[in-house]
């Protein structure tokens, strides 16, 4: 049987009898409100060697999912339908960084596909390519500002940003 554990800002959890991620996902809330709004799920096999890492970031109702296989790329492409697939070479390349943005009370939807190159904010788009709105342009913002990202170039406004 897998372990799974839940680190989080203030110390490590290991939930009874979960060994599901989608288990485990449903109660990110509950453990948001009691542990604090950082996450990295650890899933170990039988001799404590971990298999499988997922990383989260939540706060005031988003939430940041790190990409960690080819398979969250391609599921989050094929339902956004933007032009992520052409970020394939790059991403296996670790030349640029892809953050899914997810709403707290879905965290498993597609939401905001944001991409990062050389530490600087290149684009953040819903599903079709659409535009953030001000709220999750500044909710965005505020979290490239706490996580050290510059963010200062880009405008949210899909007309001017695709001159930068």
């Amino acid at each position: 049987m897998n372990i799974l554990e839940i680190h989080t800002e203030k110390n490590t959890w290991t939930p009874p009898e979960i060994d599901e991620y989608a288990v485990a996902e449903s109660m990110a809330q509950d453990v948001n409100a009691r542990h604090g709004n950082r996450f990295v799920y650890v899933r170990y096999d039988e001799n404590r060697k971990p298999v499988e890492i997922k990383r989260f970031a939540f706060h005031e109702g988003y939430m940041v999912r790190y990409l960690q296989t080819i398979n969250d790329f391609c599921r989050e492409a094929i339902y956004m339908h933007n032009c992520l697939m052409t970020y394939v070479e790059p991403y296996i390349n670790n030349d640029m960084t892809l953050l899914f943005m997810r709403k707290k009370d879905d965290i498993n939807m597609p939401f905001i596909t944001i991409e990062i190159y050389k530490n600087e904010l290149m684009q953040a788009y819903h599903r079709f390519n659409k535009d953030c709105t001000k709220e999750e342009a500044n909710w965005i913002r505020e979290y490239c500002r706490r996580h050290g990202i510059d963010c200062s170039r880009y405008q949210f406004d899909k007309s001017v940003d695709r001159l930068f």
